[in-house]
């Protein structure tokens, strides 16, 4: 097997036998399991995560500790609503009955994942939720104010679990990367009083099996052709998928150009299904590039059956100040490569402009 690890340690990151993408086990830095786990254990696998981060900026993520039951529920849940006729969803759109114009139902085609002057409409609907801050914590003007149009009261529960385990993920593995990359673990935790997340739950019709995309999905597609989402990077910390069994559609963009499947994993071992995980731009700017924002695409035209995902977005506080970190600066004598930002600010950017970069 291959190791990686661009460090003093030997003892990194292992790509499996069969994968194109590494997987990295945290079962170590989860809190649940700190009381069994020693603290070689916990360093191996901080080591292993900031290898991953750093030579791949996407990855599998394995004994995350979050039941199978509870990613299927949120798949179901979101499967559940996106599949009804879209006068059912209306009530809910982005806009609709006073609604927020960011919150809600999207409908089919509404995203174009980067420009509109240059991109295809994205082949996808989804329903985009938020934190629902008080408005006192956000401008008096901000598209961030707001609440979320829950379908139901079933649909709410759900998901407000899955933020919840979602965030104890988020911050277990930040603690994590900073021990790997050898900063203080509280590095990150004054970015985070009141984490403005976000949530996407999307449906992807498939595309048809004749059309250019599914032609080209090994390589470059040309800018007018449809994709189930376009190629980009996220703008936020760490990025975390939670997609359908037996479907391969999502794509990452290695550091050498080619794109490479990330198809739903399960761990063998012990039945797990396993977490893609990958890097925001807060992230590179915070690590000062040590950790790229990696670029991916949904191509899914290998399947007659809709695919739903659900890409959980773990973000630092709307007014968090993010620029690289002075103890990381100072550790590995570099210069800061990123002039500091507040997060809410780079969001509106990108929310405003439809993703476009």
């Amino acid at each position: 097997m291959a190791s990686y690890y661009d460090d003093d340690d030997d003892e990194g990151l292992v790509v499996e036998p069969g994968r194109s993408l590494p997987v990295v086990d945290v079962s170590a830095l989860r809190s649940e399991g700190r009381a069994s786990a020693s603290s070689s254990d916990r360093l191996r696998a901080a080591l292993a995560l900031d290898a991953s981060l750093t030579q791949w900026g996407f990855l599998y993520l394995k004994g995350h500790k979050i039941s199978t039951q509870l990613l299927r529920d949120a798949r179901d849940a979101v499967r559940t609503f996106l599949s009804q006729p879209d006068d059912a969803k209306a009530p809910f759109a982005l806009g609709a009955n006073g609604n927020n114009r960011f919150r809600g139902w999207q409908r089919l085609g509404e995203n174009v994942t980067r420009s509109r002057r240059a991109f295809a409409r994205d082949q996808h609907e989804g329903i985009d939720l938020y934190e629902e801050l008080p408005d006192a914590c956000l401008p008096a003007d901000s598209w961030a104010r707001g609440v979320n149009p829950w379908p139901s009261s079933a649909f709410e529960h759900t998901m407000r679990e899955y933020v919840h385990e979602m965030m104890r993920l988020g911050r277990d593995v930040l603690h994590g990367m900073a021990e790997g990359m050898r900063v203080s673990k509280e590095s990150f935790d004054a970015a985070f009083h009141r984490p403005f997340w976000s949530l996407r739950g999307i449906r992807y019709p498939p595309l048809p099996l004749d059309s250019a995309a599914a032609a080209a999905r090994s390589g470059a597609i040309d800018r007018s052709v449809p994709l189930s989402c376009g190629e980009h990077c996220d703008y936020g910390v760490l990025t975390f998928v939670n997609q359908d069994e037996g479907m391969s559609a999502l794509q990452a963009q290695a550091r050498n150009g080619a794109w490479l499947d990330a198809p739903p994993m399960v761990d063998d071992a012990t039945g797990e299904e396993m977490l893609v995980m990958n890097v925001g731009d807060m992230l590179t700017r915070w690590t000062n590039g040590r950790y790229a924002a990696t670029p991916h695409r949904v191509i899914h035209s290998q399947s007659a059956s809709p695919r739903v995902s659900l890409p959980f977005f773990f973000e630092p506080s709307f007014d968090a100040e993010v620029a690289p970190l002075p103890e990381l600066l100072a550790r590995t004598g570099d210069p800061a490569a990123f002039a500091a930002v507040t997060y809410g600010e780079h969001l509106t950017k990108k929310v405003l402009s439809n993703f476009e970069s």
